[in-house]
C-alpha cells in the first residue's frame, strides 16, 4: 500500500532539487569566489591550495549530484505514480 500524496511529494520534491541545482551551477561563479574568500578568512594555512577554481568545480560537483538526487526523486515518484494505478 502506497500512502497517499507520496508519488507527487517525491514528484516536486525531485523539481525542487532540479531548479535548485540549476541556480547552483548558474551562480558557481560568484560561490567560487565566496568559498575561497572564506577559506582564506578562516584559515589562512589552506589558503595556497583552496583557489577559485577548485571552490568552483567543488561546486560544479555539488550541483550535479543535486541534480542526480532530483532525477531520483523524479523517478521515484514516477514509479510509484505507476504503481498506485496512476491516479493523481
Amino acid at each position: 500500500m502506497i500512502p497517499e500524496g507520496l508519488p507527487q511529494v517525491l514528484f516536486f520534491l525531485g523539481l525542487a532539487c532540479l531548479a535548485a541545482s540549476a541556480i547552483q551551477f548558474a551562480l558557481t561563479p560568484l560561490m567560487g569566489l565566496r568559498m575561497a574568500a572564506n577559506v582564506r578568512w578562516a584559515c589562512p594555512r589552506h589558503a595556497s591550495w583552496w583557489t577559485k577554481e577548485r571552490a568552483e568545480r567543488m561546486s560544479k560537483i555539488g550541483a550535479v549530484c543535486f541534480a542526480a538526487l532530483g532525477l531520483v526523486l523524479l523517478a521515484a515518484g514516477g514509479v510509484l505514480f505507476v504503481l498506485n494505478g496512476a491516479r493523481w
